[in-house]
């Protein structure tokens, strides 16, 4: 049975997520985004976490969650009416306590490498993974959902989305971000790239897991003597003015670039990993980034050199605005309105 009306009347949500130097900080940056859409409609969000996951914490935190609503992973489940599972692989012991504790609540996991467990009710994919759900071990007990319009774009992003297409000057501001933890440290790339192009200003950013600050500082001081014009910032409080403010935008193939996306600026997509490949392909079909499929530098410089031109990034610009509307938060939350329980 599920709820009728129009809103989640106060139901309590649990989340699961974490991020940390080694996996990344995508999915608990994209679970405090769904936690937000949830809060607007009533509902009251909590997340649930390890005590050894402070990088998780720290993020949180930065993005206003209170105390009271971080929860240790040993907690009472009971009073929750769903939980959300944000994270690669599943954790079948969390799973069937919450389950066992809560046997008409909804558990979902969203971008789950394993989706074999029937303790979940549905399994959504936020990216379009059509190159890796026919791959899959499907149960027959779980709802199956996968589209890119379920893609979470942060709400601090939706002031800054542009009218039309941008892209119509010479690039003199160009991005980086990696997420939060760059864990293949792709960013130490940037500072050779950007002595290629020197009257070009690179902004490197630091995420808030990222752990190799000193050796990124170091690069960025030596390739500055040679001419180019790179700079590491400190982790900013929202990308969404950066990113605004920027001709273009140089990211792996997740949040960062679906929010360049959002926001229509074109972006150079450097993968780190095969399910991101797969993401940033699909996306790439469409005509909406650039993607390179290696991190070769000399690579990465020839597709720059092609995305100096304007009308090849007016029409990326174009493209991109096409491809997502923001409004994957909201449709999330009706997924999860229309299964929970009515009681």
């Amino acid at each position: 049975m599920t709820m009728t009306s129009n809103g989640f009347e106060n139901k309590k949500i649990l989340l699961r997520a974490y991020g940390n130097s080694v996996q990344g900080m995508g999915h608990i940056a994209r679970s405090s985004c769904l936690a937000e859409a949830l809060a607007s409609r009533g509902a009251n969000s909590f997340f649930l976490l390890k005590k050894s996951e402070s990088e998780s914490r720290n993020y949180l935190e930065s993005r206003h969650v209170s105390d009271n609503h971080i929860l240790d992973y040993e907690a009472d489940l009971s009073q929750f009416s769903a939980l959300i599972y944000d994270a690669p692989n599943p954790d079948r012991s969390l799973a069937g306590r919450f389950k066992l504790g809560n046997p008409d609540s909804l558990l979902l996991a969203l971008d789950c490498d394993d989706s074999s467990d029937e303790n979940f009710d549905i399994f959504l994919y936020l990216f379009e993974h059509t190159r890796i759900l026919p791959g899959k071990k499907l149960n027959r007990h779980s709802k199956f959902v996968c589209d890119l319009n379920f893609a979470l774009i942060r709400s601090d992003f939706f002031p800054f989305r542009p009218a039309g297409p941008s892209a119509n000057k010479e690039i003199s501001r160009v991005l980086v971000s990696f997420g939060g933890a760059d864990p293949k440290i792709y960013s130490l790339l940037v500072p050779q790239i950007a002595e290629r192009f020197p009257d070009i200003r690179f902004e490197i950013v630091a995420g808030h897991a990222f752990s190799h600050e000193t050796e990124l500082g170091k690069a960025v001081s030596i390739h500055k003597s040679r001419g180019a014009k790179v700079f590491l910032l400190k982790t900013l409080p929202s990308l969404a003015p950066a990113i605004s403010a920027s001709d273009l935008v140089i990211c792996g193939g997740g949040g960062t670039m679906l929010e360049s996306i959002y926001l229509g600026c074109p972006a150079i997509v450097i993968t780190q990993s095969a399910d991101e490949l797969s993401f940033a392909s699909s996306v790439s079909s469409k005509g909406a980034c650039a993607l390179s499929e290696s991190p070769d530098t000399e690579k990465i410089i020839e597709l720059f050199e092609k995305l100096k031109r304007c009308e090849v990034r007016s029409k990326i610009s174009s493209l991109a605005l096409s491809v997502l509307d923001g409004k994957g938060a909201d449709r999330i939350a009706g997924i999860i309105l229309e299964n929970l329980p009515a009681h």
